[in-house]
């Protein structure tokens, strides 16, 4: 797959802004088993090729930091089990970065650009990694068992699950923060779904918060353990440890779709159209699955197909690349970040983060529509010596692609004279600038007689009618579940890419 802008000028793909890797034609997945503990790399079809040794135990955790990937395990020892980090730095070769973590190293997650390791066995432990072989305890919750599952909230925190009850809790990067205990025995996995996070648990239970504190029962108990949540195809799939799959929509009404011949260890969605599911024996309770790690590829049509034959005792954990820790692929904007990423046209904060549910200021939507209409951040054009605006000089960070924006008939300033780059951009702003910049400026962009209105909330009177409407007909935006677009509401970094990769890139 590759990513085209439509415009004459060409593509230099992902030079300058980031390694994004959403445009690769065979994304990498790595998978991570226990007996033996291994990494292997899926090289297509139904091989897999291992890129690690043995690790003694389980690899139970994946994650990529600073371009390198990271296992965390559980390794045998003489005396008992150690937890411990390996990097690899390629061609086979792996360094032990970690060691000693308490008895094992259930997940690792990158947050405000560190990586981070939740452990178990010694307390509710969560390390920093310092670089080297060096890591610093920056969590130690003596009141509860251990970290079994951590995850990147878009709301700026990181969740923790503790492996022995229902308890969850949040990191603020100094601080454990809302710690809740909500009965029952462990929480295996989180995701982001709508507008709630969810939490795996113990024999089927499932939670969810709407604010990262009060945490609501959606589903009780039955009579075998949720591993595993991933978001696929618009829905919350849920796997099972007696070889369920089963998938929620929006109203959390659920239904069964397949059946594994073996336990549901590990999800991955790829961000496009398949979902991965490792199976097998699961290695931290030491118990549940038969010694047969299969992974197989579910396209959401039909049941899934194995892709593997048996990778050791069973498949503990999946992974694939992506550029930001906070979009991951089952955000419901992966698929339209990591295009306009590879388009130059979004980059990243200096903490390596995307932060999705920051607003647009109208600087900002300057120099996305700048770069779209440019074919990439190296080909916006330079600033004219006078500035067309007193308060965005030559000195402005974003002055180049305003001035760009403006002469392209994009933009234009307030009755002041200014332009004001600070002001948050609105929904009903940006449906005109991405519809001025899609027809080649404010003139050109047709005005049909308005027999009904686009939205309830946008009449044939609202002064952005056409601007919304157009981009209604030209399946740019559908608006709000509610029926309504909201043109009132602040502009979201994740909602601009949606709005930005619809209108000018093409994913072929």
């Amino acid at each position: 797959m590759s990513a085209t802008v439509r415009v004459s000028t060409p593509l230099m793909v992902a030079v300058l802004l980031c390694a994004c890797l959403s445009a690769q034609a065979d994304p990498k997945v790595w998978a991570g088993t226990c007996f033996p503990a291994r990494v292997w790399e899926y090289q297509g079809g139904t091989t897999w090729q291992a890129i690690s040794p043995d690790f003694v135990g389980a690899v139970l955790c994946l994650e990529e930091y600073e371009g390198d990937l990271y296992a965390g395990t559980i390794s045998c020892t003489a005396d008992w089990f150690e937890g411990r980090v390996y990097r690899h730095d390629g061609e086979g070769q792996w360094t032990l970065v970690g060691a000693g973590l308490d008895e094992m190293v259930c997940d690792l997650a990158v947050y405000h650009g560190q990586l981070y390791a939740g452990t178990v066995a010694q307390g509710f432990r969560l390390y920093r990694y310092e670089g080297g072989a060096s890591w610093t305890r920056v969590v130690d919750y003596q009141s509860w068992t251990g970290v079994r599952a951590l995850w990147v909230g878009t709301d700026d925190y990181l969740y923790l699950g503790d492996i022995l009850e229902d308890n969850i809790a949040r990191f603020d990067g100094a601080n454990l923060c809302d710690p809740a205990w909500l009965a029952g025995s462990c929480i295996w996995d989180f995701s982001e779904y709508g507008q709630g996070i969810y939490a795996a648990a113990w024999l089927g239970r499932l939670h969810r918060t709407t604010d990262g504190r009060n945490w609501g029962l959606v589903l009780d108990y039955r009579e075998w353990d949720l591993w595993e949540l991933e978001q696929f195809q618009g829905y919350l799939h849920l796997g099972y440890d007696d070889g369920q799959l089963w998938r929620m929509d929006g109203t959390e009404s659920v239904a069964p779709l397949w059946s594994a011949p073996n336990s549901i260890i590990a999800m991955l969605a790829d961000g496009r159209d398949r979902l991965y599911m490792g199976t097998g024996f699961e290695a931290t309770w030491g118990g549940y699955g038969d010694l047969s790690g299969i992974i197989y590829a579910y396209d959401g049509t039909g049941n899934p197909e194995a892709i593997s034959g048996v990778l050791g005792g069973g498949v503990q954990c999946l992974h694939h690349p992506h550029t930001f820790p906070d979009i991951r692929c089952e955000h419901w904007a992966y698929t339209e970040v990591e295009e306009c990423c590879a388009a130059e046209i979004v980059g990243g904060y200096p903490d390596g983060h995307y932060q999705p549910r920051y607003p647009v200021s109208r600087d900002q939507m300057a120099v996305f529509i700048a770069r779209a209409l440019a074919g990439g951040e190296s080909n916006v054009p330079p600033a004219p010596d006078d500035a067309t605006f007193p308060d965005v000089p030559s000195t402005h960070w974003a002055h180049r692609h305003i001035e760009y924006a403006c002469a392209e008939g994009v933009v234009q300033g307030y009755g002041d004279g200014n332009y004001h780059p600070e002001i948050d951009l609105t929904r009903d702003q940006m449906a005109v600038f991405i519809a001025r910049a899609m027809c080649g400026g404010e003139d050109n962009v047709p005005d049909p007689p308005c027999d009904s209105p686009p939205f309830p909330d946008v009449d044939c009177e609202f002064w952005a009618r056409r601007h919304v409407q157009y981009l209604r007909e030209e399946g740019i935006t559908g608006g709000y579940p509610d029926g309504r677009y909201h043109p009132e509401y602040v502009c979201t970094r994740d909602q601009m890419a949606v709005f930005i990769s619809r209108a000018f890139v093409d994913t072929m």
